[in-house]
């Protein structure tokens, strides 16, 4: 048996550095418990050993438990992802 999964979410992104847009992003791939699961643990592990400049940088004087979102935020982490074929990340401006 195949399985596969769809998500979709409204948001709006803000902040300092870019004016709010109101976006939707679909997010779906292959069967989410261990396939996709996997492919993104491995996919941070690789982001966190190769940009951990990047990471480091956008989170100067911040320290602490970063969420995901944030710690890799300006990384190639979507990209990533995306390039697995396991999990896609689509957005589009609403």
């Amino acid at each position: 048996m195949k399985t596969s999964f769809k998500s979709v979410m409204d948001t709006t992104i803000s902040g300092a550095e870019r004016e709010s847009k109101n976006v939707r992003v679909n997010v779906s791939g292959a069967e989410p418990g261990y396939v996709v699961t996997s492919c993104m643990c491995v996919s941070s592990a690789i982001t966190i050993l190769e940009e951990k400049d990047i990471i480091q940088s956008s989170t100067k004087r911040r320290g602490g438990v970063l969420t995901p979102g944030f710690a890799f935020e300006k990384t190639t982490l979507v990209e990533r992802l995306n390039k697995s074929q396991k999990v896609l990340f689509e957005t589009k401006e609403v």
